[in-house]
């Protein structure tokens, strides 16, 4: 005999209205077996298996309609039926994952990474820590800025032996905290770092460069000494230490740190420029004349002629010398300034011949003349030799003043001032970023400046250092003892994006805390969501869409709609009213937001209202739905209930007459 489906139909909603439900379950299995055509009904088969607590039934149909869903491209449907999976069973990672999937398919980042979050926090719960550490290395591509996401994938690739890996992670958030002016946090993550992999140099090396940045010397001593025993060919550490040591006016200290920066590498011209400026400082003008020789001579070979030039201004009055004059001569002719060069030229041979340095200025004389041919003074000098007794002093026809810092046109840029050796190793293959921390050029000193080296440090040698620093302690912040503690401090700090957000019924006006991508991908969620039976979802979806102007009105008659559902009619009428006032007139959804209006006033009894809301739909629109009947009816209902109020009251009347006689 075959089956009946409207009839069928019929007897199943009767009886899940009179709350025989495993009956009505029955009559719909018949259904779906007598016309499997139709997959909607596994939707309402699987709620009243959720509502007689049989939950694995209820997912099994769930899912069958998930399969026919997805394979006609109605993703937004899926997503809501698996959020009913997951209300049914929150643990199921399945689930998650799948909605996290759709999510971002349809362009939600929020939303999908909402949903990883969640299923990477329960794989945890649930003791599946493979599955969490591979759900936050994907989050951690999706969202590379995100702290948090950062942090807890550091404590699990701690917990699972890949230490360096989460040291690395640990770093690039100090770089970030410090960035952003946070550097209490970021010596928080370095010290975590150190204490998650020791071996690490970029650990040590940043940490202890914060320390001497914050004034905390003893600290930063300490850590850069380690950093350079972990990896000796770096020469970052005692670079740094040469720094310190200054500050603490250790001069011998930092002339040793960079000597030995020196000895390993002769080339290193930072090292070399900062030990030239220290001497020259103190008065050694002969190794300040040497160094600063020697910088120059690599900024040429270099192609870097001007800064040649400019540093060589940094010498001052001790730049009249034969060793400076010369190398200047030297950088000038090759800039193509003939005349500046001459005189550079001509007063290191004047000052080699006054020190009896016959070699040297013979050396001299022999540049001026590859300079200018025709330069009869220095072809005269040069052939006197170094044996004739009157050997005269070169002069020009037009004596050009002394050859000094004046002849800078243009001063270098403070980032021009500092020179980082190219050859310097990488500290550490797993912590790049540390090379890009140093080419930042943000490292707080106050050694050097366009004027000149600074005067020698006023404060005392030891913590506190001086110049422009002032110590920042970490007070009231307590270090964590593990990896897992640290991230849960982090979370603290960052905010927990990953805490299970759970929601209630959605007030009328409630703000919406996650950010949108698009109105379309929202609105269609929350119809997805509506016809799903997930009204608070469908609810929140809607909201969000009205960022998108295009969905001002239509996603604020949706709510009403569902408050209505919800039997919240106070909450619609707001909603309602709230579209009316931006919906264009006399337009379509204008009408339907009317028409729900009037039914909302009708739920609260408030009946007169929803009289004239009727009567102006009527006067505007005749035939648009069963206005015109509903109409009547009400207006009937309203006379009903005053004859009956004139009934009552006559009788009430009536019975007070008789009393009274």
């Amino acid at each position: 005999m075959r089956l009946d489906k409207r009839k069928a139909t019929q007897r199943a909603t009767a009886l899940v209205q009179e709350g025989q439900l495993q009956q009505a379950i029955v009559e719909y299995e018949a259904i779906l077996r007598a016309d499997p055509s139709d997959p909607s009904l596994y939707n309402t088969l699987g709620d009243l298996h959720a509502r007689i607590g049989s939950i694995s039934e209820a997912i099994a149909c769930y899912l069958r309609l998930i399969d026919a869903l997805r394979a006609d491209g109605l993703r937004f449907r899926a997503i809501a039926l698996y959020k009913k999976i997951v209300k049914l069973e929150p643990n199921n990672l399945e689930a998650l994952l799948a909605c996290a999937d759709l999510y971002a398919e349809e362009g939600l980042q929020a939303e999908a990474k909402h949903q990883y979050l969640s299923a990477a926090e329960r794989a945890l719960k649930l003791g599946f820590d493979k599955m969490a550490l591979e759900l936050y290395e994907r989050l951690s591509r999706v969202e590379p800025g995100d702290a948090s996401i950062a942090a807890r994938l550091a404590a699990l690739l701690a917990r699972d032996g890949r230490r360096s890996e989460a040291a690395d992670l640990l770093g690039r958030l100090a770089v970030e905290a410090r960035t952003n002016g946070r550097d209490d946090h970021a010596g928080l993550l370095y010290q975590q770092m150190v204490e998650t992999c020791p071996e690490m140099f970029a650990g040590w090396y940043c940490l202890g460069r914060l320390e001497f940045e914050t004034g905390r010397l003893r600290e930063a001593e300490e850590h850069l000494r380690r950093a350079s025993e972990i990896d000796t060919a770096s020469p970052l550490p005692h670079l740094l230490l040469g720094h310190l040591y200054r500050r603490q006016q250790r001069s011998d200290s930092a002339k040793a740190a960079w000597q030995a920066l020196l000895q390993r590498d002769p080339e290193h011209t930072e090292a070399r420029h900062l030990l030239g400026q220290l001497c020259l400082s103190e008065g050694e003008t002969e190794a300040a004349v040497r160094e600063y020789d020697a910088v120059a001579g690599s900024l040429a070979d270099s192609g870097d002629l001007d800064r040649a030039i400019a540093l060589l201004a940094e010498l001052g009055p001790a730049a009249d010398h034969p060793l400076i004059q010369e190398r200047l001569g030297e950088l000038l002719a090759r800039s193509e300034r003939p005349a500046e060069a001459k005189a550079a030229y001509v007063r290191a041979a004047e000052l080699h011949l006054l020190a009896g340095h016959d070699d040297e200025q013979r050396r001299v004389l022999r540049h001026m003349l590859a300079l200018d041919p025709d330069d009869s003074h220095a072809a005269a000098a040069l052939a006197q030799g170094p044996t004739d007794e009157d050997v005269s002093v070169v002069v020009l026809d037009e004596p050009v003043p002394f050859v000094g810092p004046s002849i800078i046109a243009t001063r270098p840029s403070e980032s021009e001032a500092t020179w980082s050796h190219e050859g310097a190793p990488k500290a550490d293959e797993e912590a790049r970023w540390i090379l890009e921390v140093e080419g930042q050029g943000d490292l707080r000193l106050n050694e050097a400046t366009d004027e000149g080296p600074a005067p020698a440090p006023t404060a005392a040698a030891g913590d506190g250092g001086a110049g422009e620093i002032e110590p920042t302690e970490l007070q009231g912040v307590e270090r964590p003892d593990s990896v897992e503690a640290f991230s849960a401090l982090l979370a603290e700090i960052e905010g927990d994006e990953a805490a299970d957000q759970t929601r209630g019924d959605p007030g009328p006006s409630a703000p919406i805390g996650r950010s949108i991508e698009t109105g379309d991908a929202h609105y269609n969620l929350g119809m997805a969501y509506r016809e799903m039976g997930l009204l608070d979802d469908a609810i929140a979806e809607f909201r969000r869409s009205t960022a998108d102007e295009r969905f001002g009105v239509v996603a604020r008659h949706m709510v009403g709609r569902c408050f209505l559902a919800k039997g919240k009619p106070e909450a619609a009428i707001h909603e309602l009213t709230e579209g009316l006032s931006r919906a264009s007139r006399p337009s379509e959804e204008y009408l339907a937001i009317k028409y729900d209006l009037a039914i909302a006033y009708q739920s609260v009894g408030d009946l007169s209202s929803a009289k004239t809301i009727l009567g102006e739909l009527v006067a505007e629109s005749p035939s648009f739905r069963d206005v015109r009947p509903r109409l009547m009816k009400l207006r009937a209902q309203l006379e009903g209930d005053a004859v009956g109020h004139r009934t009552r009251r006559r009788k009430t009347d009536g019975a007070r007459g008789k009393g009274s006689s």
